[in-house]
């Protein structure tokens, strides 16, 4: 009886750390915000023109959006004091449903790219809102 009760909260710990593991596997943006924003610097580091962060954008299918300010204000204080240009994409959402128009305890992520005068990215922030 007891070797059963060992196998079984055995299977249930394991089942608790792994369906996690599993689920961002199946969908990265399930990451924390932070291993999201170190994703999105492999694909734009530090330094990228605007103009190359807006084709990055513009290419990705998935990405919905790509909202260029050139003043800085769409940074709503979420990006470093510094940027003066902004660059706004939705990433994608997970949860329970996501059809685009039931987004049932869902989460958006959204990004925010930041440059400064000279048009060089400074700054990234990820930004996630539930649905």
């Amino acid at each position: 009886m007891k070797k059963k009760m060992l196998v079984g909260g055995i299977i249930t710990l394991v089942a608790i750390i792994l369906i996690p593991v599993a689920m961002m596997a199946i969908n990265p943006l399930r990451m924390p915000s932070k291993l999201v924003k170190m994703s999105i610097l492999k694909i734009t580091p530090i330094g990228t023109s605007m103009e190359d962060v807006i084709d990055v954008v513009r290419s990705n299918e998935k990405w919905e959006g790509c909202l260029v300010n050139y003043d800085g204000r769409d940074a709503n204080g979420f990006l470093s004091k510094e940027c003066k240009r902004s660059i706004r994409s939705s990433v994608g959402d997970y949860g329970i449903i996501t059809n685009g128009y039931n987004n049932f305890f869902s989460t958006n992520v959204t990004v925010l790219w930041g440059f400064d005068k000279d048009f060089k990215l400074i700054d990234v922030y990820v930004w996630k809102t539930i649905g």
